[in-house]
Parts: structure tokens; C-alpha cells; sequence
């Protein structure tokens, strides 16, 4: 072999060499531009389902506030227009604590818990009506049908009433929550939370939808740029 021919030779495999390479650069670049796109793609997606799930969330919110709002009006109605202070449905109730009579087991303003009962005995604390007011007393004795009851700080016992005008006794407390739970059962602070709680929701899907919003136009932008990318790269 002549040395024209050697030289030739080299310069047809340095050239096959640098196709080869070329070749191999735009098939990784091809590559990694699709599994940049796949990624983008699937950030989309997930970006699209957090948006449609804060959707969701928020007409949930709404739900259990009319639901809230339609049981609040059930007690106040019942109080007021039936004359029952304590509304027990499916045999619960809840009940706050006015007055330091029951220290230091319930303080005023506690929220109670109140269970309806088929029988009381002594040592249970019960909530009771008088009149058209509720009380969170001890019982201290019972005589068939009569009980007498006694708050923990007092030092004479109540008047002696029926069993009759039990509505439950105490199975839990939450405290200082009784002060606002009496200001919900107003018309005024129902409404009041209401349209609050209604805003502060607003507020918060708003800021989340418009950055839900331009992650998504962002992410597709991104999609469309390398979808393009690649059919030039391929061109």
C-alpha cells in the first residue's frame, strides 16, 4: 500500500469516526430531550390534578360549612321557637358552663359534651333544664323519680327535681371553647363566621388556583419547547 493510499485511508476513518460520533451526540441529545419532555409532561399532569384537587377540596369546605350553618339554625330554632335550650340529636348534645359552680372540675365558659342516658346515679354530673336555662350540677342523691344535685363549689344543694328534666350527663369538656360556641348560636355571629370563613377560603383557593394556574401554562410552555427542540434536532 502507497503512502497516498495510507493517508487516504485515515482520513476515510477519521471521517466515519466523526459521523459515528455526531450520530451518537444527536441520538443522546434526542433522547435526553424526550426524557425532559416525558418529565415535563408528567409535571403537568401532576399539576393538573393538585389544581382539580384543591378544586374539590374547596367545594368540600363549602359543604361542611352549610352543613355547619343549617345545624347551627336547628339549635337556635329549637331553643328559641320550641323552647328547648339543648337539642340532642342521636343522643348528643353539647352544653357551656356559665358559672364557677362546678369548679374546678368545669370552669365557666367550658364547652361540655352531654350524652343522653336512660339511667343516672349519684356522682354523675348531668346538665338539667330549669325553665328555659340549663344547669351543670352533681347529683348527690336520688329518690325514685326525684334528684337532688349539688354544684362541686357550692355549699347547699339544689331544689329537688325530676329525673325527667335530665337532658344527659357530662362525657367530655373542651375548654374556654363554650364562650364562642354561645356566640355562633347567635344569628349574628353564625353569620358573622360564616362570611369568614367563606373569605379566608376564597383567599386561599385564590392563591393557590392562580399558582396552580401559571405552573401549568409554565410546564406546558416547557413541553412545546422541547417538543420543538427535538423535531429540530431530528430535522
Amino acid at each position: 500500500m502507497t503512502k497516498q493510499a495510507e493517508v487516504q485511508k485515515a482520513e476515510t476513518e477519521q471521517a466515519e469516526t466523526g459521523q459515528a460520533e455526531a450520530q451518537k451526540a444527536e441520538t443522546e441529545q434526542a433522547e435526553t430531550g424526550q426524557a425532559e419532555a416525558g418529565r415535563t409532561e408528567s409535571d403537568s399532569v401532576n399539576a393538573q390534578i393538585s389544581f382539580n384537587r384543591n378544586i374539590w377540596l374547596r367545594r368540600l369546605v363549602l359543604v361542611l360549612l352549610g352543613l355547619l350553618m343549617g345545624l347551627q339554625i336547628y339549635f337556635v330554632n329549637a331553643g328559641r321557637v320550641m323552647g328547648d335550650p339543648l337539642p340532642m340529636p342521636f343522643g348528643y348534645g353539647a352544653a357551656v358552663v356559665l358559672s364557677g359552680s362546678m369548679e374546678p372540675t368545669y370552669s365557666a365558659g367550658d364547652l361540655l359534651i352531654v350524652k343522653k342516658m336512660d339511667h343516672y346515679q349519684t356522682g354523675d354530673i348531668v346538665v338539667y333544664q330549669s325553665g328555659r336555662s340549663l344547669v351543670v350540677h352533681r347529683i348527690i342523691d336520688m329518690n325514685g323519680e326525684t334528684v337532688t344535685t349539688q354544684g362541686d363549689a357550692n355549699n347547699a344543694p339544689d331544689e329537688p327535681f325530676a329525673v325527667s328534666q335530665i337532658k344527659g350527663i357530662s362525657v367530655g369538656s373542651i375548654p374556654f371553647v363554650g364562650t364562642w360556641f354561645r356566640i355562633l348560636k347567635t344569628p349574628a355571629g353564625l353569620m358573622a363566621a360564616f362570611l369568614c370563613t367563606v373569605f379566608l377560603t376564597e383567599v386561599s383557593f385564590r392563591k393557590q388556583s392562580d399558582a396552580g394556574a401559571a405552573e401549568l401554562e409554565k410546564l406546558k410552555e416547557e413541553i412545546q419547547r422541547l417538543k420543538q427542540d427535538d423535531g429540530n434536532t431530528k430535522g
